[in-house]
């Protein structure tokens, strides 16, 4: 991955009803808001935080962007993981 700030958004998908999750605590490679990441198959990291009892998260889709611009537009030019089936998060 080449050296840039990097910005992730981690988009979940497929809830139990349509209740607020949130992912929160995001790190890459145990680091929040690295300033650059040299390894070529970093680990990312999250947590859901939600108010109602029961959510749970059964898909992901991790993007990585160096703009904020490009995240808003869900385009990760620097790493895009596509639909992810998994509940696990961490």
């Amino acid at each position: 991955m080449k050296k840039a700030f990097v910005l992730l958004l981690i988009l979940l998908a497929h809830l139990q009803l349509s209740a607020q999750l949130d992912a929160v605590n995001l790190k890459c490679e145990y680091m929040e808001d690295p300033m650059g990441v040299d390894m070529t198959d970093p680990r990312f990291f999250w947590q859901l935080s939600t108010d109602e009892d029961g959510q749970l998260q059964k898909a992901y889709r991790l993007i990585v962007s160096s703009s904020p611009e490009l995240l808003e537009q869900y385009r990760g030019d620097m790493f895009d993981s596509g639909k992810q089936r998994s509940s696990q998060n961490t």
